[in-house]
């Protein structure tokens, strides 16, 4: 918000047309009744006491971690399945045989769990908590929970019986919760590629294995470099 507003008055200073700027920003000021503060505030505040909880805390990080990873694993057993139906090089052809099958097999799982009846009682538990603290409605609640773990193809189906009753807000909520999160099992991806995620002691200590790596490297590349000359 306090960027915004900079982002706002900056214009304002710079502009040529400052009566057409301020007209439009009366126009735009009278929509602001529009906005749930109650969402907002408590979204900002439950947002800064997780990532607290999570990034400040071992109890938290390790917690996180480890519902990150069991998701992985399960998301991984539809790997298993594209092996065995379409060979080992089924990875040749990623979206067709690695990303779609994980979908149907989501989705399969979720059909399964609406039908044993745990879906409605998940869906009720998390809605009421979202709805005595931000006011939103028990769909898109579930959505933005399921983003933490699973991607924005599979949180939807999560609440599939309800995506035709959903309002026009509710369906940009959705889309919105989806583009602006990243999954866990994408997040273990990333880490498997090689970037960095330790932190505290840990992870000073990797810097210091890094930086004495490069030094060791660029006195070889010196030594190299004179016996070639010499």
């Amino acid at each position: 918000m306090v960027s915004l507003e900079t982002l706002a008055f900056s214009f304002f200073l710079t502009t040529k047309h400052r009566n057409k700027f301020a007209k439009y920003s009366k126009h735009i000021s009278s929509l602001s009744l529009w906005v749930s503060w109650r969402t907002l505030l408590w979204g900002v505040a439950l947002q800064f006491l997780f990532g607290l909880i999570i990034l400040r805390t071992k109890a938290g990080f390790t917690a996180v971690d480890w519902l990150g990873h069991q998701v992985e694993v399960f998301l991984s057993y539809a790997d298993t399945g594209s092996r065995f139906v379409f060979g080992d090089k089924y990875t040749d052809h990623f979206f067709a045989f690695q990303v779609l099958p994980i979908v149907v097999f989501f989705s399969t799982v979720i059909s399964m769990l609406y039908h044993l009846g745990f879906m409605q009682w998940l869906i009720l538990k998390v809605g009421f908590i979202m709805q005595i603290t931000m006011g939103t409605s028990p769909t898109e609640s579930m959505v933005a929970a399921g983003n933490i773990f699973v991607g924005q193809t599979e949180s939807p189906l999560l609440i599939r019986p309800y995506i035709s009753q959903l309002t026009l807000s509710e369906i940009h909520a959705v889309m919105t919760g989806g583009f602006s999160t990243i999954a866990g099992s994408v997040l273990g991806a990333f880490i498997s590629f090689g970037v960095r995620w330790k932190r505290g002691e840990e992870g000073r200590r990797g810097g210091r294995r890094r930086e004495k790596r490069r030094k060791v490297n660029k006195q070889f590349q010196t030594f190299v470099f004179y016996q070639r000359h010499n």
